[in-house]
């Protein structure tokens, strides 16, 4: 399993226009644009080389990291224009970061491996895929994409199709075995040696022919991407961003028609920096996440022992969210470590053995929150209580408890009392005879359904103090209001007098979702209320 970290990139001051470039080639600015979607590119300065510029890249990486140069574990650097072909710029990045000091024979040596990978274009995408196996085995691996291509085609009518297209820049990621914003699930790699010949350096020169390579790549590119999602059950409408090699606007329009996907969640920075060869995507990335303002949305996965369960809740999800990617847990993710943002469990304390509990433990412990939602019987919410309690090591309470304490219905004395709430359901369902037909042949009101549930999340530094919960619905004599007040004090029954508060009891009495109150009181009689609303 890996992590992306972070991304970093650098691009040269120099801005060259579709003006400057057609003059040199005898084209028109309109041409170029219309051709590869590109308005401007960068120029490196004469004094920049490969390495210096991927160093830079990869400083601003770190940085953006919080990591040093001395945690990692290994450097890839992917570059189709490097100055010297043996060694190429991963031995020059390394001694940059400082990595390549003389150890003393006592100690062991800090000598970081660094490896290059002469691959243009799909380079950086080569070394990420690398990066998320070796990372696991070695630590943090710094991926760079660095090219100076501007030297390596010819601004001339003759170089025409090649000189209208590229730029220079560094991109690079860090990839982690332990945490990061987005994890790299899955990668396809495909090689088609026959045709090698349409796109090639050699004897420093950039030599391309451009609709082959166009052909090629809008058949090939959206097959790849299509045989990743299916492997790992997703459409392409689920995709929230494709971030492809930037390498001309109409290719990139084409795999958005193939998958058909929107193009607007093809991230394209081609206008402004040309194709920046192996670069391209690691620069695109960078400037993708730095514009990323919400949290990423994760997919969403299910599993029920029924599968008829199971494919109900994942129509709903994806109708419901239709930007998650939706898809059905299998056997081997329930087992794997993998983290899990959100974990929903519904409905199964009466079902569960003790080495099935253990597993769903196993679950929450991989999970940075937690809902769990039982039916309200005593039976049930105290077993629910006492799995909270259990959790609180570990997570932070959300709700429905207002403090932090153990769970005061387990105190001895209090053996008849658990947490419960009621709902009301959805009002389809009284308009749905097999939901009628149902709630008669189980014997439940489906009219008011009692429910118990906690929400738990490690990092959750909410909470207000003096609140009180209301467990179960209040009870409304002729005199007063009585209602089981749950709060950091423990379990009490309080009651509020109509006749000096009559609109406070007509509130308890009407509202049906969970009530949670600021409580104005002396000893158990309540004077007055302020209910703590939805997202306050």
């Amino acid at each position: 399993m890996a992590f992306l970290r972070a991304f970093g990139s650098w691009l040269p001051e120099r801005r060259v226009s579709n003006r400057e470039v057609a003059a040199l080639v005898e084209a028109t600015p309109e041409w170029i644009l219309e051709m590869t979607g590109i308005e401007e590119r960068r120029y490196a300065a004469e004094s920049d080389t490969v390495a210096g510029i991927g160093l830079l890249a990869a400083r601003d990486c770190l940085d953006k990291a919080g990591a040093t140069a001395a945690e990692l574990g290994m450097i890839l650097v992917a570059s189709g224009s490097s100055e010297r072909f043996c060694p190429g710029p991963a031995s020059e990045i390394a001694a940059g970061l400082g990595l390549a000091s003389t150890p003393a024979l006592s100690t062991p040596a800090p000598f970081t491996p660094a490896l290059d990978l002469p691959i243009a274009s799909a380079g950086s995408l080569v070394a990420l895929a690398l990066a998320a196996h070796l990372a696991p085995a070695i630590g943090l691996v710094l991926v760079v994409g660095a090219e100076i291509m501007s030297r390596r085609i010819s601004l001339t009518p003759e170089g025409r199709n090649s000189a209208i297209l590229f730029g220079d820049g560094a991109g690079a990621a860090l990839v982690d075995a332990a945490s990061g914003f987005a994890r790299i699930a899955d990668s396809c790699l495909f090689t088609d040696g026959a045709s090698a010949e349409i796109l090639s350096v050699r004897d420093g020169q950039f030599s391309m022919d451009g609709p082959a390579v166009l052909m090629q790549a809008s058949r090939k590119i959206p097959r790849a991407i299509a045989a990743l999602l299916a492997r790992n059950g997703v459409a392409g409408s689920a995709v929230e961003a494709f971030l492809l090699h930037q390498a001309n606007l109409n290719l990139i329009t084409r795999v958005a028609a193939a998958l058909k996907a929107k193009p607007e969640r093809f991230f394209a920075n081609i206008a402004r920096y040309g194709n920046t060869s192996s670069a391209s995507l690691l620069i695109a990335a960078d400037e993708w996440r730095r514009q990323q303002t919400a949290p990423l949305a994760g997919p969403l996965v299910f599993w029920d022992q029924s599968p008829l369960t199971t494919m109900f809740a994942h129509d709903a999800a994806t109708r419901g969210f239709p930007a998650l990617a939706v898809s059905i847990a299998t056997a081997g993710y329930l087992r794997s470590g993998e983290p899990i943002g959100l974990l929903l469990i519904s409905h199964v304390l009466n079902e569960l053995s003790a080495a099935a509990l253990d597993e769903v433990r196993a679950l929450a412990a991989r999970s940075r929150a937690v809902i769990w939602v039982e039916p309200g019987t005593r039976e049930m919410g105290r077993a629910l209580g006492a799995l909270r309690d259990e959790f609180s090591a570990a997570f932070r309470v959300v709700a429905p408890c207002t403090h932090a304490n153990p769970c005061p219905a387990l105190r001895p004395g209090n053996e008849g009392h658990w947490c419960h709430h009621f709902a009301p359901p959805p009002p389809f369902i009284f308009a749905d005879s097999d939901w009628v037909k149902f709630g008669q042949r189980a014997g439940i009101d489906l009219r008011s359904l009692p429910y118990s549930f906690m929400a738990m999340d490690r990092e959750w530094s909410g909470g207000r103090a003096g609140l009180s919960r209301i467990i179960g619905r209040p009870e409304h004599l002729k005199p007063c209001a009585r209602f089981l007040n749950c709060s950091s004090a423990g379990l009490e029954v309080l009651s509020v007098a109509k006749r000096s508060n009559r609109a406070l009891c007509k509130e308890l009495e009407r509202t049906r979702r969970p009530l949670v109150y600021s409580w104005t009181r002396d000893g158990d009689s309540v004077a007055a209320g302020t209910r703590l609303e939805p997202g306050t």
